[in-house]
């Protein structure tokens, strides 16, 4: 129906860098934020037109606060509130949000 969905990460120049806690050490365990800027476009928009492409109104949090190595290998991590999405350059006319964003992270050196 909406065709081909596309998340891209935004510039990593300007989303926050990660947050990496130690919240216990017998045995190691960590909590780890990760920040998230994005766009969405959808190639088929509800009601036609070309592609929409969507941009997050302020920055996703995952969070994985169970963690027993770092770097993560095969963990999930989930969005921590939903993420409102707007056309780029409106970010004031709210059109979609993403609620559930469960993200699997392994680190591959």
């Amino acid at each position: 129906m909406l065709g081909k969905v596309t998340i891209r990460r935004a510039d990593i120049d300007v989303t926050p860098l990660s947050l990496l806690e130690i919240i216990g050490d017998n045995p190691p365990r960590y909590r780890n934020t990760m920040f998230l800027d994005f766009t969405v476009t959808i190639e088929r928009p509800p009601g036609g037109g070309p592609p929409l492409v969507l941009s997050n109104t302020k920055t996703a949090r995952l969070l994985n606060d169970n963690l027993t190595v770092y770097p993560p290998q095969g963990h999930v991590y989930q969005l921590q509130e939903p993420v409102d999405l707007a056309p780029v350059g409106a970010p004031n006319q709210v059109v979609a949000a993403l609620l559930q964003l469960p993200l699997t992270v392994s680190h591959n050196p």
